[in-house]
């Protein structure tokens, strides 16, 4: 279900120096009781020293344990260089959550929405998959955006029962030092960002839930630099009907896919071989096996971990041909990115294309029902 997005988190006025932070965050003032999942933007403003974890938040606890699903979001950063990540965590009754990270870090965590119980049949907050499709392309014409906003209506490519879309931005060859904001056309933009870009020339990407209003939304972009916006999916209204599919139910430690080298010393090292890259180019195809008991699946919320040889993208989708868009954007080479991507299924599978020689992760947060 999505909120006007609201800031839940910032530690800038106390971080500390010397030692890691962890520290809860209430979400009772702004999520309803019943909500099994929440939707937080994370952004990392700097992390000035080295230090062998990132940036993490965590959802649902057991026994002192995190259950939410894949709760550690590597978003750490150096001293020029910013990232921002879409957490999706699942939430017990008592709707809290935790950030945490390394020492002398700025973190801010921003509210996008919530996730009412499978089972129920709702109007609103249910989530249609959309084939990606490319909705904004300042190269196309607009030129730069540089503190100015750009309205994007999305008329023909959504119902009239949308609420809020989702879509994957990318802030191309970027000059200097901005953020990004996405909002409802004809609202105040939000004291939130979903992007925060402090690298000259860097190109980063990140899904968010954008409200719309007539179907059409906005995006603030500070500092001069192309933007790109891909629309994934949407969130119905309350002017939708009644129904059981779209509603999402969160998963744990699913994993789909892994080409990264596993850790830990080999049984045999005379015959191991490590894991290969995907090669540049290439389609990787991941199955989903679908709950023995539970609703049919719609839709799968990814985790999508990639780390390139040299700069390119990664996108992933489900039925038809592969689309001209972005989930995942690596500038640096060998660089990594974990970000969140949604997509429909081709049966059980789904696709995912590297543009260069990457290695993988791809987990499942989470899936939303079908249609019964």
């Amino acid at each position: 279900m999505p909120v006007t997005p609201v800031r839940v988190f910032s530690n800038v006025l106390y971080q500390d120096p010397w030692s890691p932070f962890e520290r809860p965050v209430s979400l009772a003032a702004h999520v309803p009781e019943g909500a099994t999942a929440v939707a937080v933007n994370i952004t990392t403003l700097k992390q000035v020293e080295w230090y062998p974890a990132g940036v993490y938040a965590c959802g649902l606890r057991v026994r002192g344990t995190c259950k939410s699903p894949f709760s550690t979001y590597d978003t750490s950063a150096s001293n020029v260089r910013s990232a921002s990540d879409l957490a999706t965590l699942a939430i017990g009754p008592e709707r809290t959550i935790t950030i945490g990270g390394p020492p002398n870090t700025t973190v801010v965590g921003d509210l996008l929405g919530y996730y009412v119980p499978a089972g129920a049949s709702p109007t609103a907050g249910r989530f249609k998959p959309v084939v990606p499709v490319r909705v904004f392309d300042s190269r196309d014409g607009a030129g730069p955006l540089d503190g100015s906003v750009a309205t994007i209506d999305l008329t023909s490519a959504l119902p009239a029962d949308a609420a809020a879309a989702v879509v994957t931005m990318t802030v191309v060859d970027r000059q200097r030092d901005g953020y990004v904001t996405a909002f409802a056309t004809g609202t105040a933009p939000p004291y939130i960002s979903n992007m925060l870009v402090l690298a000259p020339q860097q190109t980063v990407s990140n899904q968010a839930i954008v409200g719309l209003q007539n179907r059409s939304l906005s995006v603030l972009q500070t500092g001069r630099s192309h933007l790109l916006v891909d629309l994934v999916g949407y969130y119905t209204s309350n002017a939708a009907p009644t129904g059981t599919d779209g509603l999402f139910v969160p998963l744990l430690d699913t994993e789909l896919y892994n080409s990264f080298q596993t850790l830990g010393l080999p049984t045999d090292p005379a015959s191991w071989t490590p894991p290969q890259p995907e090669a540049a180019g290439s389609t990787v195809t991941a199955t989903f096996t679908p709950p023995i008991f539970g609703p049919a699946i719609g839709a799968l919320l990814l985790r999508v971990d990639a780390q390139l040889e040299s700069p390119g993208f990664v996108n992933v989708w489900g039925p038809g041909s592969q689309p001209w868009t972005t989930d995942v954007y690596v500038d640096t080479p060998f660089g990594g990115h974990t970000s969140t991507a949604s997509t429909g299924l081709e049966g059980t599978s789904l696709h995912v294309f590297v543009s260069s020689r990457a290695w993988l992760r791809i987990e499942a947060n989470g899936y939303f029902t079908a249609a019964s």
